[in-house]
C-alpha cells in the first residue's frame, strides 16, 4: 500500500504542475489581451525612452538566421508560422476524437477516470489567436507600404509581431504536449496504473476526512468501474502479464481499504440511513459486483487458474463487522447462483471458499452461509441436478465439521498457552457449543425442507439422495429433535435461524404448498425411517453406526397404506433399496400394529 500512496503522490504532483502551467498560460493570455489594447502606449514609451532599438534587434536576429533584413522576410515568417496550424488543428481534433473513441471502446468510464485532454483545449485557443493575429498582420501589408530593403513595417508593428510570436510559440509547445498526452492515454499499461494509483489515493483521503461529497462519490465510483473495465479488456485481449500485475495491486488496495475504512464505518456508524454509511456501503457493494463479473469473464475466457485466484480474493473481501456483512452475503448469494450455471469445478472452488469462510467467521456470517446453501439446494432440486445437489450437501456438511475441528484446535492451543483452569473462560469468548449445535439443527432443517420440496416437485432422484444423506450422516437423536420442530412448523420458518429479518435479502422461501405439506412430510418420514431400518438390518454403516431409527410415532398410520402404495410405485426413481421391501421393514418394526396408539398422538402433534 505504501507504493500505491507514493504513486498517488506522484499523480498529485503532476496535477499540481499541470495547474501551475495552466495558471501561467492563462496569465500570459491575459497579458496578451492587455498588451493588445495598450499597444499604442508601450511603443511610444519605448521610442521616447530609447531603451530598445527595434530595428537593430530584428535585423540582428535575421542576420543570425541568415535571412534578408526586410519586411518581406517578416511576412514570410508569419505565413510559415500560420500555415502549419491550418493543417495541425483539424489533424489534432481528428486524433483527439480517435483516442476518445478508443478509450470508450476499452472502457466507457475511462474518459471520466483519467480526465480529458485539457492541454488540447489550450492549444486550440492559442492556435486560433495565432491565426487571427497572423492574418491581421498580413492584412496590414496592403495598408502599409512594404519596403523590400528596410524594416519599416516591422518597426512600426513590432508590438503586434511580438504578441503573435509569443502565442504561436505557446501553440506549438502545447500541441506537442497534447499529442504526447493523447498517445500516453492510448497505452493500457499507463492508463490502468494511473487509475489504480489515483483511486488508492482517494481511498487514503477518505480514511482521513471521514466524509465524502457527491462529486467525490461519483468520481470514485467511475474510477472503480474504469479499473474493472480495463481488466476485462486485458482478459479479452490476452494481456495476461498486465492483468496479473494490475489485479495484484488492486486486490491489495481493496483489502487495505476494507480493513481501514469499511470495517470502521460498520463498527462506529450508528445510523444505517446516514449518507456517509450509504456511500461507503454502495462503493463496497460495487467492488464486489464488479469482481464477480470479472470472475465470470475469466471463466468464459477459460482462464481457470486466474478465476480460481479471483475467487479466493473475493472471499478475502469479507468485512469483519456485522453491519457490513449483509452486503457481502448478498453478493455471495448472487455469485453462487451464477456459478451454479457455469461449471461444476468453478462451483467447487466457491463452495471451498464458503467452507473456509464459515470456519473462520462469526455466528452472523455462518448463519448467512447456511442460508445461501439452502438457496443452492433449492436451485439444484428445481433443475433436477443430483450431482450439484451432492456437491452442495457435502460442502455444507464439511462446513459444520470444520467448525468443530477448528474450535478443537483452538482448545488445544489455549490449553498449551494458558492451562486447563483458564480454558473455560477463554472458550466463552468463542462461539459456544450451543451455537454449534444450533447450526447443526439448522442444517438438518434445511435438508428436511429440501427433501420435502423435491417430493412436491416429484424429483425423486433428489429425494432419494437426500434421504440417504440424512440417514448416513446424522444421529437419530438430532433428527428426532429437528423433525418435531419441522412438523410443528409445517416445513417453513426455520427456527434455528437467529435474527431472521437481518437476512431478508438472501433468505428465499422454498414455497411448499401448505395445504398438502403434511402428506409430503409423511412421505419423507416413511422413507427416512425405512432407510434407517434397512441400514440397521444389513449393517450398512458408511459413516457412523445407526443405533436406532427415528421415532415411530412420527409415522401417520392413518394414511400409511396410501403413502406406501405411492412410494412403491416410484421405487426405481428414488434409487433406494429399502423400497423393495418397504412393507416387510415396517411390519418388522411393528408399525402396522400401533394404529390405535398412534392416532391420538398424531392428532395432537398436528
Amino acid at each position: 500500500m505504501d507504493n500505491e500512496i507514493t504513486q498517488y503522490n506522484i499523480i498529485k504532483q503532476e496535477d499540481t504542475i499541470w495547474y501551475m502551467f495552466l495558471s501561467i498560460i492563462l496569465t500570459a493570455l491575459a497579458c496578451v489581451v492587455i498588451y493588445t489594447f495598450s499597444f499604442r502606449i508601450l511603443p511610444a514609451f519605448i521610442e521616447k525612452s530609447g531603451l530598445i532599438d527595434v530595428k537593430f534587434v530584428i535585423g540582428t536576429i535575421y542576420s543570425v538566421l541568415l535571412l534578408e533584413s526586410n519586411d518581406s522576410t517578416t511576412l514570410r515568417l508569419i505565413s510559415y508560422g500560420n500555415t502549419p496550424l491550418t493543417v495541425i488543428i483539424p489533424l489534432s481534433l481528428t486524433f483527439y476524437f480517435f483516442t476518445v473513441r478508443e478509450q470508450k471502446a476499452a472502457s466507457i468510464s475511462l474518459g471520466s477516470s483519467i480526465g480529458y485532454n485539457k492541454i488540447l483545449y489550450i492549444f486550440l485557443i492559442f492556435s486560433i489567436f495565432t491565426l487571427v493575429y497572423g492574418f491581421h498582420l498580413q492584412s496590414l501589408s496592403s495598408q502599409i507600404q512594404i519596403n523590400n530593403t528596410t524594416l519599416s513595417m516591422s518597426d512600426s508593428q513590432y508590438s503586434r509581431i511580438l504578441i503573435w510570436l509569443f502565442i504561436s510559440v505557446i501553440s506549438y509547445i502545447t500541441i506537442v504536449i497534447a499529442v504526447i498526452d493523447l498517445l500516453r492515454k492510448l497505452n493500457t499499461n499507463w492508463v490502468i496504473a494511473h487509475i489504480i494509483g489515483k483511486t488508492s489515493g482517494r481511498f487514503v483521503e477518505l480514511t482521513k476526512t471521514k466524509s465524502m461529497s457527491t462529486r467525490q462519490y461519483n468520481s470514485l465510483h467511475t474510477s472503480i468501474e474504469g479499473i474493472y473495465q480495463i481488466l476485462h479488456l486485458c482478459i479479452e485481449k490476452n494481456m495476461d502479464e498486465l492483468y496479473v500485475n494490475s489485479i495484484f495491486r488492486w486486490n491489495g488496495i481493496v483489502r487495505w481499504w476494507i480493513r481501514a475504512q469499511v470495517d470502521e464505518v460498520g463498527q462506529n456508524c450508528v445510523d444505517d440511513k446516514k449518507e456517509y454509511y450509504k456511500q461507503i456501503s454502495s462503493i463496497y457493494s460495487a467492488i464486489l459486483k464488479d469482481h464477480i463479473a470479472l470472475i465470470m469473464a475469466l471463466h468464459k475466457s477459460h482462464k481457470i487458474n486466474y478465476a480460481t485466484t479471483a475467487i479466493k480474493n473475493f472471499f478475502s473481501f469479507c468485512p469483519l463487522t456485522n453491519r457490513i456483512h449483509i452486503h457481502f452475503l448478498s453478493s455471495l448469494y448472487e455469485f453462487c447462483l451464477l456459478m451454479i450455471n457455469v461449471d461444476i469445478n468453478a462451483l467447487r472452488n466457491v463452495l471451498e471458499g464458503m467452507e473456509n469462510l464459515y470456519k473462520d467467521s462469526n455466528l452472523m456470517i455462518r448463519v448467512g452461509i447456511l442460508i445461501i446453501y439452502k438457496a443452492l439446494l433449492s436451485k439444484a432440486i428445481k433443475s433436477k441436478d443430483v450431482k450439484i445437489l451432492s456437491i452442495v450437501c457435502y460442502s455444507m456438511l464439511s462446513s459444520i465439521e470444520k467448525e468443530n475441528e477448528f474450535y478443537n484446535d483452538i482448545e488445544d492451543e489455549l490449553l498449551q498457552e494458558i492451562g486447563e483452569s483458564a480454558l473455560i473462560g477463554a472458550k466463552d469468548k468463542k462461539i459456544t457449543d450451543r451455537d454449534k449445535q444450533t447450526n447443526l439443527y439448522c442444517v438438518i432443517y434445511i435438508l428436511f425442507q429440501s427433501a420435502v420440496k423435491s417430493i412436491e416437485l416429484s424429483h425423486y432422484e433428489c429425494t432419494g439422495f437426500l434421504v440417504k444423506f440424512l440417514a448416513t450422516n446424522f444421529d437419530s437423536t438430532d433428527l428426532n429433535l429437528v423433525l418435531k420442530e419441522f412438523i410443528e412448523n409445517k416445513a417453513v420458518n426455520n427456527p434455528y435461524i437467529q435474527q431472521r429479518n437481518y437476512y431478508n435479502d438472501i433468505n428465499v422461501d422454498l414455497y411448499i404448498n401448505s395445504k398438502i405439506v403434511s402428506y409430503f412430510i409423511d412421505k419423507l418420514v416413511v422413507l427416512l425411517y425405512a432407510q434407517q431400518v434397512y441400514m440397521i438390518k444389513d449393517r450398512v454403516f458408511l459413516v457412523k453406526e445407526i443405533k436406532e431409527p427415528i421415532a415411530k410415532y412420527y409415522l401417520n398410520s392413518k394414511q400409511l397404506d396410501y403413502v406406501i402404495e405411492k412410494l412403491e410405485c416410484k421405487e426405481e426413481k428414488f434409487g433406494l433399496l429399502c423400497l423393495g421391501e418397504l412393507k416387510d421393514l415396517l411390519i418388522r418394526s411393528d408399525i402396522f400394529r400401533l394404529h390405535e396408539l398412534l392416532s391420538d398422538r398424531v392428532k395432537v402433534m398436528r
